[in-house]
């Protein structure tokens, strides 16, 4: 599922209905509980990827007119290039890219003083999409999707401030496992699980 295609439904949290059962199967419990694990990694990956200091990296800088301004690249041992972007007053500002040491491009987005702003993205080794979403004021915020190596959407949904809130939606082999709401990164209200397409239980988180 290509991301162009995608838009950020309004937000809502209120969309349990009433319990269809209020067990809770361990193959729902078992495969959500991996594919958050994953998630949030892939998440944090990309709030961690860097131009910061690397002692096996050659840094390569070119000043602009005014000795405020350059432009930076860093380079893998392989010359192969690792980021580049501008500098301004010794801060990140406008656009940087970040590579896979094989040169494949790993994240593109914007910097305002440092830190991230707007619509970021970043890329699995292979060239698929890997995590889309906006930034503000170098948090997560807005509507977030997540991509595996194949290209296919694993996750959906909203953060606020750097934590999971509102409605989200989990994916495997094309298939919605489960949906429910976030509260600062926890579960509330109703969680429905799914096993290929068809509804196997719901439960209620205080």
């Amino acid at each position: 599922m290509k991301i162009q295609q995608l838009r950020p439904p309004a937000r809502s949290s209120n969309q349990g209905g009433e319990p269809f059962k209020f067990k809770y199967g361990s193959w729902g419990a078992g495969l959500f509980s991996l594919l958050l694990s994953h998630f949030t990694l892939q998440a944090q990956d990309l709030d961690t990827i860097d131009c910061g200091p690397h002692t096996d990296l050659r840094k390569v800088i070119s000043y602009l007119p005014d000795e405020m301004i350059h432009y930076q690249w860093m380079l893998y041992p392989n010359d192969e290039l690792h980021c580049e972007g501008r500098h301004m007053n010794d801060e990140k500002q406008g656009w940087w890219k970040f590579y896979y040491a094989t040169g494949a491009l790993k994240a593109i987005g914007v910097y305002e003083n440092d830190l991230r702003e707007g619509f970021w993205k970043a890329y699995h080794p292979n060239g698929e999409l890997s995590t889309s979403g906006d930034y503000v004021h170098g948090k997560r915020n807005g509507y977030w999707w997540m991509f595996d190596k194949r290209g296919q959407l694993t996750a959906e949904g909203w953060y606020i401030d750097g934590e999971m809130y509102d409605w989200w939606k989990f994916y495997e082999d094309t298939y919605m496992i489960q949906e429910g709401s976030f509260t600062a990164g926890t579960k509330t209200g109703y969680w429905k699980s799914y096993n290929q397409g068809n509804l196997v239980s719901v439960k209620i988180y205080e």
